[in-house]
């Protein structure tokens, strides 16, 4: 759906917590089992009209998911 992660996100931020150059455990600490906003940035390819080609190159662009993340413990 909408709100997942994709591969290519870039995780720039989750609740109240920038990412940039720190561990993904510690930004994930205290959500498993709840909603969380994750803020990544995605390139994103502009749609294309009905009949049309493609209008160009993906730009990136920032979007704010709401995902619940689970604990790896729970495998």
């Amino acid at each position: 759906g909408p709100n997942a992660l994709k591969v290519g996100d870039v995780i720039t931020q989750i609740e109240d917590r920038v990412t940039a150059g720190k561990d993904l455990d510690w930004a994930l600490q205290g959500t498993s089992g709840r909603e969380t906003l994750i803020t990544v940035i995605r390139m994103v390819a502009p749609a294309a009209k009905e009949g049309e080609p493609a209008p160009g190159a993906a730009e990136p662009k920032t979007l704010t998911l709401i995902v619940t993340p689970v604990s790896g413990a729970d495998d």
